[in-house]
């Protein structure tokens, strides 16, 4: 009987043992999503998650979300589930074979109570999910306010000068276009203006420009603006490109900051114009996409990056990022 006692007091031990360092790791985990200056590394209440191959396509839901499949359906209650929709808005036109299937991957949106990490855990163990992970918040990297910070003394030292004895940008035999992900762009700046992309997709009256230059203002051209999606890439009048910060048409950075201006400036602002500064690049096509304000917090990088891909952007500029500490496989 003495030797029962015992085994149960042993057994009690353990168990008490298994729960304090649950609760362990899970403070671990929600301390790890905060960075060391308070701000956080994953979005709340929402994480993405891939269905395997073989898995029908789900509709988007909100309120009590099914899987119709009994393990995920499980963990959809337990963390009180109530957004399951797709993750990326893409042109399934425009799917290749050989990049990575877009339409699997969707997001779930759940009380901000229950820790990202946990929640991503958990349905990354069950066998109906490819990966599970947060969304993590991405920040505008710190820019300089040095007086001489924009003396562009980097030109001379990456020998762009002696690059250009070789090629220009602008003397390419097709149209090369750099992708600006970022805070916007002040795409009427008159160092910037003459290279911004132009979607010819929304040229609606036909006259070979989405920009006209009308008492002295760059503005979109007043015979293209239909409010009709004439290209039938998802986006209404995307002239120029577009803003995910604000769902709409006009990737300025009037509330961003310089940060995209700046980028865009450095990559192909207009050269060889006797006005501000000269590009790296010296003339090629700027395609401005707005993901962010100057603050970040909400970042739309990755649906940035997308647009840009769909709409034939050659090189893509992503002048951000953040700590990740999290993996799917540990």
């Amino acid at each position: 009987m003495k030797k029962f006692y015992l085994l149960i007091a042993a057994l009690l031990v353990v168990v008490m043992t298994s729960m304090m360092l649950t609760e362990k790791n899970d403070s671990q985990q929600t301390k790890s999503s905060i960075m060391e200056n308070s701000q956080p590394m994953f979005l709340k209440g929402v994480i993405t998650i891939k269905l395997k191959e073989g898995i029908k396509d789900l509709m988007k839901q909100k309120g009590n979300v099914s899987f119709n499949i009994s393990s995920l359906d499980s963990k959809a209650d337990k963390f009180e589930v109530d957004l399951l929709e797709k993750r990326f808005k893409y042109n399934p036109k425009k799917l290749r074979d050989d990049l990575p299937d877009l339409s699997r991957i969707y997001r779930i949106e759940f009380p901000e109570s229950y820790p990202v990490t946990k929640v991503a855990r958990e349905f990354s163990k069950d066998p109906n999910i490819e990966y599970a992970e947060p969304i993590p918040v991405n920040y505008l990297l710190e820019e300089p306010n040095d007086p001489m910070y924009g003396n562009m003394h980097h030109l001379p030292q990456i020998k762009a000068d002696s690059a250009w004895d070789i090629h220009k940008g602008e003397n390419g035999t097709e149209e090369v276009v750099i992708a600006i992900v970022d805070s916007g762009v002040d795409w009427d700046h008159e160092d910037l203006v003459d290279n911004i992309w132009q979607n010819m997709g929304e040229d609606y009256d036909g006259d070979g420009k989405t920009l006209e230059l009308i008492g002295g203002d760059w503005i979109f051209d007043p015979d293209d603006e239909n409010g009709v999606d004439d290209d039938g890439n998802g986006y209404i009048d995307d002239f120029i490109g577009w803003s995910f910060y604000f769902s709409g048409n006009d990737p300025n950075s009037i509330t961003g900051g310089s940060h995209g201006t700046h980028c865009a400036g450095l990559a192909s602002a207009t050269t060889n114009n006797q006005i501000g500064v000269a590009s790296i690049s010296w003339n090629l096509k700027i395609l401005p996409v707005q993901a962010s304000d100057l603050g970040g917090g909400i970042f739309y990088g990755i649906d940035g990056i997308i647009y840009a891909a769909e709409n034939g952007a050659d090189v893509i500029s992503n002048s951000w990022g953040g700590r990740f500490l999290f993996s799917s496989q540990s």
